[in-house]
């Protein structure tokens, strides 16, 4: 099998006229028949075909299997917000998700194994992928709003230059508590969001 270079051009789900100063990162293809992917190497891309895909975010028109699921916040970040202090967070956020998925499909799992498990160990199965939900959600807001914060401090450009200055002399909170809760404990008021 030849692996042949492949010019960034080729890649069917990329639009290289948009990119403007942020960060291509290349997912993997469903086509709707057919895997791609791309690796780089010391000749350039080439394009690999793998025959399935277990764990992968990947880009597609429709799913390839129904229990895929669409992040559309993921996929802002990835089309819009790709820039290099953006991208680890949005990376992380993924990572958060698929870890958010899995405990739920432990505690599926504890539920239809109940008979077996026996109210004790099925109650610390749960409570136990609970306190992580609750930590792990946590961190994805964290992240979110750090994401939010870096591009209104970075990347956003108001037309009326005033405004625009003010805006930078605002800066927003870094972590979701703080832009959400007065004093670490009030929540704060519409008004005040």
């Amino acid at each position: 099998m030849s692996l042949d270079p492949v010019p960034l051009e080729d890649i069917p789900y990329l639009d290289l006229s948009v990119v403007g100063g942020r960060r291509i990162e290349l997912k993997t293809f469903w086509d709707g028949e057919q895997w791609y992917t791309w690796a780089k190497t010391d000749r350039g891309l080439v394009r690999l075909r793998p025959r399935d895909v277990a764990l992968s975010e990947y880009v597609a028109k429709e799913p390839a299997r129904e229990s895929d699921l669409w992040i559309p916040f993921v996929d802002l970040m990835w089309q819009r917000a790709s820039w290099s202090k953006v991208l680890p967070r949005t990376r992380a956020i993924c990572a958060g998700f698929q870890n958010l998925f899995t405990s739920i499909a432990k505690i599926h799992h504890v539920h239809f194994t109940r008979e077996v498990l026996g109210p004790v160990l099925r109650s610390t199965f749960v409570s136990t992928e609970l306190e992580y939900i609750v930590t792990v959600a946590r961190g994805i807001f964290d992240l979110v709003q750090e994401s939010i914060s870096i591009i209104w401090k970075d990347y956003v450009k108001l037309y009326d230059s005033e405004q625009d200055a003010k805006r930078r002399r605002k800066k927003l909170p870094e972590t979701f508590s703080k832009m959400c809760l007065r004093d670490k404990q009030v929540p704060k008021t519409a008004a005040e969001l």
